[in-house]
């Protein structure tokens, strides 16, 4: 609570009590009095100032924002009075108001105090240089601030300016070595670097001088859960919650870690925590709307994430999960999917376009290409496994491939991409202001998204235009709504003729498919087919739970129903969870599929592929059907009976298995699709010539052509490059 001295004389005594009793944290009696003077008059600005901080600080946020605007109302010239409101507008999420309540504070007095108060308002809304700006003029009139040089580091390092960071940082722990801030600061620093072993050692100096700095637990369980060591990240989710119970903030990192380790259920509830404490939070709606989605409620899930954006229409993260679960729900058509889509650029290119400049980069046709690849899943994830087999055979007398990882953790395939690139750049910790410039500072010729509106994803770096030719691949299958992207490297059997009209960015369509499979060394042999041993035919859906639509269970059930002596078996990490198992078994036995006929239960990556020993038919999702699982299901022996629908997602798998010439197996509308199931698991000659025959025809055919596929994207990108080569640049080219 900021201080000013109070206008009404005669209450003077009343007040400094009631702010003595405020500070040393009784609070009740604090209330009574400030509403004691109140009573007596009612506009006293210093009283009605100084309750809705108390109140707001107390969870009650509406009525002390509400007591504070009345005081800047009845005061308005004093900056003080407009510091407090600030502060409790940027506690409860409503930062574009906590920054005009700080404008108005600076128009009565250059404080470096409210100057420092605006550029951390800033920087939380991700506006780095007016935030780096203010931040440097309150230094100017404070040298001295540690908190101001630990904010303006961190901006630093955002900017992707870490040399700077870390001066402003060694300034300030020589000021004060042991500033907790500071350290907690410089650990932030070396975690967004990656050096996750260092952060550990100045988390654990930071604790040595108190051991009950809930911050310091919380970036704890951050840089152990990056590390993999999450049940050392568990523990010290947990003591930062034992330490402030109140901080939304924690609550939201342990409901994180918990929804990465599987358990959705317990997730929910504590994301859910951390909606109560900060209702206005949008990252934490966005977040409860993610563990939400885990389970399979996507209707659920979408209605979070539509508030979220109610809360703040620039959510981006928010925004890009609505876009992304908007393919889950049968309900969407393929116009609202493309509306939701335009929106999104609409909204957040317009703030971007004035970060857009004329490229320098030479125009020549034909010469070497720099290629950047932007993502957070070079690794062992299905964008890695599908980019594996293309990336190492890219023609180095083309391209120059350039990757910008935003992986915290890498693993054996991450290490592939270091050795196929040129140059590999962590960019995690980057804005994507600050990833822009080194974009542009790396002079990439095409930058390509690998990421669509999945977690993780730069769109905003590329909304910024930083590269002349931008690509989206791969990672996603639709349009990424934003003008700054000149094309989608599309499937064709995907992307059918007119399509087109479902994509803001020309459509260039690869002859050998949008993905590439490339099946794992170490994959299981082959085994005979499960039906000869057992007599009982086994069906099997490996994909992630969040595809099982009620459409989709309501199919199963049918086909169930044909087959008496069948079972399904599912695997997918959210089975884990005993509740969310029941909570599965309940929505079936609901429509129709008996839940003592289903196999559930989670695997590891190795272990899905052992699993397909036991299936003798895969059954497809609908609308949103396999990637990965489809490609690893045939390439175990298990033929897959999917739905072709009216969206180009929805073909995915049906590209996949016109790649290894079985159209047989896809159908043309729900009846058929039940149909051929019940047909194809009749028919066990049938599943065993195919369980015999599948590995060797998607071993010699285009979709496990690595060569192929680079040639097609070599191919793809020339002729952008061409294109932009005969045209004119412009800040919004």
């Amino acid at each position: 609570m900021t201080r000013s001295r109070p206008t009404d004389p005669a209450l003077d005594a009343d007040l400094a009590r009631a702010v003595g009793s405020h500070r040393s944290g009784n609070l009740g009696e604090a209330e009574s009095i400030y509403r004691r003077i109140l009573a007596k008059a009612p506009k006293h600005a210093y009283a009605l100032n100084y309750l809705g901080t108390l109140l707001a600080a107390s969870q009650r946020a509406e009525e002390g924002l509400d007591l504070l605007r009345r005081s800047v109302k009845e005061t308005p010239q004093v900056p003080e009075l407009h510091l407090n409101l600030a502060d409790a507008l940027a506690a409860s999420g409503r930062l574009e108001a906590a920054e005009s309540a700080l404008k108005r504070a600076l128009q009565q007095r250059r404080s470096p105090e409210a100057l420092a108060k605006l550029g951390v308002v800033l920087l939380r809304q991700g506006k780095m240089q007016p935030a780096a700006h203010q931040l440097e003029q309150a230094l100017k009139l404070a040298p001295e601030s540690v908190d101001i040089r630990c904010n303006l580091a961190v901006i630093r390092a955002q900017q992707d300016d870490a040399p700077a960071a870390r001066r402003l940082l060694a300034g300030a722990t020589a000021l004060a070595p042991a500033h907790l801030d500071a350290l907690n600061a410089t650990a932030a620093l070396d975690q967004r670097q990656g050096r996750l072993v260092q952060a550990v050692g100045w988390l654990r100096r930071t604790l040595a001088i108190a051991p009950a700095f809930a911050p310091a637990h919380a970036n704890l369980g951050m840089t152990f859960d990056q590390i993999g060591d999450r049940a050392s990240a568990a523990r010290h989710d947990r003591i930062a919650l034992a330490l402030s119970p109140g901080d939304p903030n924690a609550w939201g990192n342990f409901g994180n870690l918990i929804q990465a380790q599987g358990r959705p259920t317990d997730a929910e509830a504590r994301l859910r925590r951390a909606t109560h404490l900060q209702p206005r939070n949008a990252t934490a709606w966005s977040n409860l709307g993610r563990t939400l989605n885990a389970q399979g409620r996507f209707v659920d899930a979408i209605a979070t994430y539509r508030h979220a954006l109610e809360l703040d229409p620039h959510h981006a993260p928010a925004g890009s999960n609505l876009l992304f679960l908007s393919h889950f729900d049968p309900s969407f058509t393929p116009e609202q999917i493309f509306a939701e889509h335009v929106a999104f650029g609409r909204i957040h290119e317009p703030e971007l376009a004035r970060q857009r400049r004329p490229h320098a980069n030479t125009r020549e046709p034909d010469r070497r290409l720099r290629l950047g690849y932007v993502s957070a899943d070079l690794g062992r994830h299905p964008v890695g496994y599908f980019l594996a087999p293309v990336l190492p055979r890219h023609d180095p007398a083309s391209v120059e491939v350039i990757c910008y990882s935003d992986r915290a953790v890498e693993d054996d395939m991450t290490a592939l991409f270091r050795r196929a690139s040129s140059e590999f750049n962590k960019i995690s910790g980057l804005s994507d202001d600050a990833l822009a410039e080194r974009v542009r500072r790396d002079r990439i010729d095409v930058l390509v998204d690998l990421s669509g509106h999945t977690a993780g994803n730069r769109l905003l770096t590329f909304a910024r235009k930083p590269a002349p030719v931008q690509v989206s691949w791969l990672g996603y299958y639709d349009t990424t709504g934003l003008t700054t992207i000149d094309a989608v490297l599309a499937d064709p059997w995907e992307v059918e003729p007119g399509d087109e009209r479902w994509y803001v960015e020309t459509v260039v369509r690869l002859p050998t498919g949008r993905l590439c499979y490339g099946p794992p060394a170490d994959a299981p042999e082959v085994g005979a087919l499960p039906l000869a041993t057992t007599g009982r035919i086994a069906l099997g859906c490996f994909n992630h739970v969040a595809k099982l639509t009620e459409t989709t269970l309501t199919a199963w059930g049918r086909i169930l129903a044909a087959l008496p002596e069948a079972r399904l078996v599912l695997r997918s990490p959210p089975l884990a969870d005993a509740t969310y198992r029941e909570r599965l078994a309940g929505r079936c036995h609901r429509l129709g599929l008996d839940p003592t006929r289903l196999d559930m239960g989670a695997a590891t990556q190795k272990g899905i592929l052992e699993a397909y020993g036991s299936v003798d038919l895969a059954l497809d999702p609908f609308p949103f059907p396999g990637g990965l699982t489809t490609c690893e299901s045939l390439w175990m022996g298990v033929p897959v009976v999917t739905l072709k629908g009216s969206h180009p997602v929805t073909r995915q798998s049906v590209s996949f298995l016109s790649r290894v010439d079985l159209p047989e197996l896809i159908a043309e509308s729900i009846d058929g699709y039940v149909a051929l199931a019940v047909s194809l698991a009749r028919s066990p000659g049938k599943l065993a010539e195919m369980r015999r025959e599948l590995r060797p025809r998607m071993a010699t055919s285009p979709l496990t052509d690595g060569i192929a596929a680079a040639r097609a994207v070599e191919a793809a990108i020339r002729g952008l490059w061409r294109s932009w080569c005969r045209g004119g640049d412009s800040p919004t080219d």
